[in-house]
């Protein structure tokens, strides 16, 4: 296992492409454990979306922060005009991480300027899609705590 860590160090895409996997298979275990009634090819296009980029984090950090952003959001209004109940991404995980990104690659003023827009993200789907808010902001509070 030493060997591998030390081997996947030296390989940055790869370690990120494993990642973007793992949250893409969190993302369809999500879609098939479902009951009520996700729709499948807006969910499975969203997925597809919002993770294949996080391979890219490290190479294009400011582009891939901001193109998780507007793909969450993007998934949140998709899914409030089709109906869905929820319409949320375990994927959505990117987020946080995307966040350490920039602050570790990039910069602390790049990465505060992304937990703001990341509070107005959350603001903004408390105020847009009902969503309850006791859970919004615990989940917010636990995702960013990682």
């Amino acid at each position: 296992m030493r060997r591998f860590s030390l081997w996947l160090r030296g390989q940055p895409f790869v370690a990120d492409a494993l990642l973007a996997v793992g949250l893409f298979v969190v993302d369809i275990l999500v879609f098939v454990s479902s009951v009520d009634g996700l729709n499948g090819p807006l969910f499975l296009v969203f997925s597809v979306v919002l993770t294949i980029p996080v391979a890219w984090r490290r190479r294009l950090p400011r582009s891939i922060a901001a193109l998780t952003l507007v793909t969450t959001l993007g998934s949140d209004i998709a899914g409030s005009l089709v109906g869905d109940a929820y319409n949320g991404h375990p994927a959505a995980l990117a987020l946080p991480i995307m966040l350490y990104t920039l602050v570790a690659y990039v910069g602390r003023v790049q990465g505060g300027i992304y937990a703001a827009a990341l509070a107005a993200y959350t603001a903004a789907n408390l105020y847009l899609f009902t969503q309850p808010v006791i859970t919004t902001l615990l989940f917010s509070a636990l995702m960013y705590a990682l």
